[in-house]
Order: C-alpha cells, then sequence, then structure tokens
C-alpha cells in the first residue's frame, strides 16, 4: 500500500512540478502594453462638440446599437461616432496613428460595420473601442462621451 501511495505521490509530482515552473516562466514575461496616450501620434486638440442623436441629420445613423456617423469640422480629421449600446457611445479622431498629418489617410469604417482602416497604410482597427487589428501598436485617439437620453456631447 505504502509503496502505491509513493508511486503516487511520484506521478503528479511529475507532472505538477513542470507546470509550475512553465507558470513561474510565463509570470515573468512582459505583457505587451499600449505605449503612452500623452505620447500618442495624433495630435490632442481641444473637442467639444454636442449633438442630438434623435435630430434627423443623425437619427437614421444612430437609431440603433452598432450605428456609426462621421462629424466633419471636429478634432484632427474629423470624428467617427459609434453607438455601442442604448445609452453608450465611443468616439474616435478619423485621423489615422500611421499618418495623422496626411489628409488622405483618415479612418473609414469597413462593409462589415466592424473594421476601421486606414485605406493609405492599410491598418486596421476594431470600431468598438479602436484597438489596432493589424499594422499599427496605437489604438485610435479615443474622445470622451456624455449622452443624457437626449444630448450627447463629444469632448477631452
Amino acid at each position: 500500500m505504502c509503496a502505491e501511495i509513493h508511486q503516487l505521490i511520484k506521478s503528479v509530482c511529475r507532472l505538477i512540478l513542470p507546470l509550475a515552473f512553465l507558470t513561474v516562466l510565463a509570470c515573468g514575461k512582459k505583457k505587451h502594453q499600449d505605449p503612452p496616450q500623452n505620447e500618442h501620434p495624433v495630435p490632442s486638440v481641444p473637442v467639444n462638440v454636442t449633438i442630438y442623436p434623435n435630430d434627423p441629420q443623425y437619427a437614421i445613423h444612430l437609431q440603433n446599437p452598432g450605428g456609426w456617423v462621421y462629424i466633419h469640422g471636429a478634432g484632427v480629421q474629423g470624428i467617427l461616432l459609434y453607438k455601442k449600446s442604448q445609452n453608450d457611445f465611443v468616439a474616435f479622431d478619423r485621423a489615422s496613428p500611421q499618418n495623422p498629418n496626411s489628409s488622405p489617410s483618415k479612418i473609414w469604417v469597413q462593409n462589415d460595420n466592424f473594421t476601421l482602416k486606414d485605406t493609405v497604410s492599410k491598418a486596421t482597427w476594431q470600431i468598438v473601442d479602436g484597438a489596432p487589428i493589424q499594422g499599427s501598436v496605437w489604438h485610435l485617439r479615443q474622445y470622451a462621451t456624455s449622452f443624457d437620453g437626449n444630448k450627447l456631447i463629444v469632448f477631452n
């Protein structure tokens, strides 16, 4: 009986020790971190835009979650406003982190309504949070939003 218990303990140790060693090694690796937002290649410019999502100009595009609209004349190269849920919006500058000073290099919503693409550099991002998918280490420059059920403010 003791020999069987001893053999069982040896078998368990052979499994657990390598797993513990791999866990310790994995903990020592640095996780990918986004560069600090204050070093973002898209310049920080003052933004304070108020829109009314129920206004006919916006209602057709922002009526349902998943809707989006471009807002011209704000930010560096305009703003992309996306409706995440009934009362939650996100706003991104349309200037590409890959080419922030190039006017042909803007962020465009793709046909899948999920992917954003800089058609010059071909870099892509997610519409829900501006996270890079391919071709960029930078998230899109995001602006804060405040929605009271009627009035939506995009600001920084």
